[in-house]
């Protein structure tokens, strides 16, 4: 009995044990699932929503800045805007292709996005272009008729998309804390079992070597 008693203890404990373990593994892997994938899409979203905006706020000073030096400056800001806003757009698309779980929702905005960035670049390097020159009325006219429009569509889709991302992550958060509260439900109840169990085969062996020895 009391071989069978510990035998039976010693395979509890091993289960709990690998039970633990199990939960353990999982929440890596919803972590590490998270990290690399939704947070880093929606970090990779917010990044080109603000290389979009700086891109645009550099290519408008560029219009209303007069001196050679401060054109200069404002065209490298252009440059450098538009270099990150390609960057982003490679990541982005990048992040999705790996990710089997990302919503429908999400590759359509980013589709959008692509359409627009592949009207709306050229313009604002086109603009650039027409400042350098000293054709700062047609690139006034041209800023007001393609590019704001443009810019306004990019900015609300990027915007939507950044909040799609962000929602994605807020429901994985949810499904994490759920798998939590099941594992250490599980767990718990486990872990009462055995301390009933113990108790159980505890009082038995004891009364049973206690009418052994005669006790009684």
């Amino acid at each position: 009995r009391l071989m069978a008693a510990f035998a039976l203890m010693t395979a509890l404990v091993i289960a709990i044990s690998f039970m633990s373990l199990r939960g353990m593994r999982e929440a890596q892997e919803r972590f590490a699932s998270y990290v690399g994938g939704t947070a880093a899409r929606a970090e990779v979203a917010a990044s080109l929503r603000a290389a979009t905006t700086a891109r645009a706020i550099a290519a408008r000073n560029l219009v209303l800045v007069t001196t050679p030096a401060d054109r200069a400056a404002e065209m490298a800001a252009v440059d450098k805007a538009h270099q990150a806003v390609a960057a982003n757009l490679a990541l982005l698309k990048a992040a999705l292709d790996k990710e089997p779980r990302a919503v429908d929702r999400e590759r359509k905005l980013f589709a959008e996005v692509q359409a627009i960035e592949a009207k709306y670049g050229p313009v604002a390097q086109h603009i650039a272009k027409l400042v350098v020159d000293e054709q700062r009325e047609q690139a006034i006219s041209k800023m007001n008729l393609e590019c704001r429009p443009l810019l306004a569509v990019m900015m609300k889709t990027t915007f939507d998309m950044k909040e799609v991302v962000k929602e994605a992550a807020g429901q994985e958060l949810k499904l994490a804390e759920a798998a939590y509260e099941s594992s250490r439900n599980l767990a718990m109840a486990v872990c009462a079992l055995i301390i009933v169990l113990a108790a159980g085969l505890a009082l038995l062996i004891t009364s049973g070597i206690a009418r052994a020895l005669g006790a009684e």
